[in-house]
């Protein structure tokens, strides 16, 4: 079997032909080191993913109440715009019919005084 090169792994040489200096403990020992090492730091990315899909979730919820409320003030606007139209609609036809009525005068005064200058 071919020696193997453990470049990088504290306490051992990086070329295959140079003496050794640590033993096959420090190389386990060391090897342990990176396994715990790179556990934490998988433990720390888990958790860092957790919280941003717990903040993701929170603004989601945030985003549904916000829409919702959104939403009932539009319908509310909608019905005072409405019954707006409504009572401006009521007031216009109320001018139109005292304008006919006006007019219908007017047209009495004119007649009158027309048949009196006559």
């Amino acid at each position: 079997m071919a020696p193997q090169n453990f470049t990088g792994v504290e306490g051992v040489s990086g070329h295959n032909g140079e003496k050794k200096r640590g033993s096959s403990r420090d190389v386990l020992a060391a090897l342990e080191k990176r396994v715990i090492r790179l556990e934490e730091s998988l433990n720390e990315d888990k958790e860092t993913q957790d919280g941003e899909e717990s903040r993701s979730e929170l603004i989601r919820t945030i985003e549904g109440k916000i829409r919702e409320e959104v939403e009932n003030l539009l319908g509310e606007m909608y019905e005072r715009l409405d019954g707006r139209d409504n009572s401006l609609e009521a007031e216009v036809t109320s001018m139109k019919e005292e304008i006919k009525e006006l007019k219908t005068e007017l047209l009495g005064h004119n007649t009158q005084k027309l048949g009196a200058a006559e």
